[in-house]
């Protein structure tokens, strides 16, 4: 008995590192790696007719966001729901969708995010498209059976994800494209959320008069499936040449490989003081001339005050905005 106890913990340790190996597999490899026949269909839009340029990208992300932002305006949705299902518009059933949906868009995200960024943006938000719709078909569903449950799963879990797969996919999209100007190409796609919210406020007001709850999720649901759906046949990566300002891809790629190489030394000592040829200019990283540029992985992110010090900023910002935002309307 002794020795099964013994060979039944030693398994559930092998077991445990097994699982903690494949989830820093998953985090740590998130390289997309295309054929040429890919690359080649990636720089057009129409192919051999209109290509593909990196200022295509930040309209149909602003658009894709736009429509994202929609779960913002919930709101408007509160009492006319707990009226439709309950008789009674002060119910607060109906605001759980909004608490379920915004939980799943996190969760989604730093799920799928290495997911994401190893496959094609295109894919990844013509996906987000499809989920996102299949929500909103099913919250009219469960508002058709006046079933909260229906509700909860559609637009609350289905729907979730969706904005989840959607919000990560367009900014790694235009990160990609505009690695320099990081802070301010996020910037204005995510501007597009904030923008939905305030666009979407008035036109499910005017919906909820106009017709029947379940006819206005279906009417919603379909336009954001056409909107993102154009949107998605626009998204794609830069080409394999697409050289970072300040360190070289090579450069890169070739620090990632000393990092294994050496434990010993910091990944930042690896990259600093390495040049590359780039445009016709020899650029030094760590110098004057140019981007300091600091690649760590999962682990040593997670190992960093500076990380949990963000983490919790985001965390409080959020939770106060969100006890403001269920309650607008």
């Amino acid at each position: 008995l002794a020795s099964e106890a013994v060979f039944d913990h030693s398994a559930r340790e092998n077991n445990v590192r097994s699982f903690k190996q494949m989830l820093i597999n998953y985090y740590s490899n998130t390289e997309y790696v295309r054929t040429p026949q890919q690359i080649k269909r990636d720089q057009w839009i129409i192919y051999e007719r209109v290509r593909c340029r990196a200022w295509m990208i930040i309209p149909v992300a602003v658009l894709s966001q736009f429509c994202l932002g929609s779960l913002y305006a919930w709101s408007i949705f509160n009492k006319p729901i707990d009226e439709y299902i309950y008789n009674d518009p002060i119910a607060n059933k109906a605001q759980i969708t909004f608490y379920i949906a915004l939980g799943m868009l996190g969760a989604s995200g730093a799920a799928f995010g290495p997911w994401i960024e190893s496959h094609s943006p295109r894919m990844c938000a013509a996906i987000a498209a499809v989920l996102f719709f299949a929500g909103h078909c099913t919250a009219a569903l469960g508002l058709a059976c006046k079933e909260t449950g229906i509700m909860y799963f559609g637009y609350g879990f289905i729907g979730g994800i969706g904005m989840g797969v959607g919000y990560v996919t367009t900014i790694d999209a235009v990160i990609q494209w505009y690695p320099n100007a990081r802070g301010l190409s996020s910037g204005l796609a995510v501007s597009g959320f904030g923008s939905g919210a305030m666009a979407f406020s008035n036109l499910n007001s005017e919906l909820v008069h106009k017709f029947t709850l379940p006819q206005v999720f279906f009417i919603l649901g379909s336009v954001n499936f056409v909107v993102m759906l154009l949107c998605a046949l626009v998204m794609r990566p830069p080409p394999p040449d697409y050289n970072l300002p300040g360190v070289a891809v090579e450069m890169a790629e070739q620090s990632v490989a000393d990092m294994h190489n050496s434990h010993s030394r910091s990944l930042q000592q690896t990259i600093k003081g390495k040049s590359a040829t780039i445009g016709g200019q020899t650029i030094t990283v760590g110098s004057d001339a140019g981007d300091p540029v600091l690649i760590i992985t999962l682990s040593q992110a997670l190992s960093t005050r500076d990380f949990w010090f963000l983490w919790v900023a985001f965390f409080v910002n959020l939770v106060f905005g969100v006890v403001i935002i269920s309650n607008l309307a």
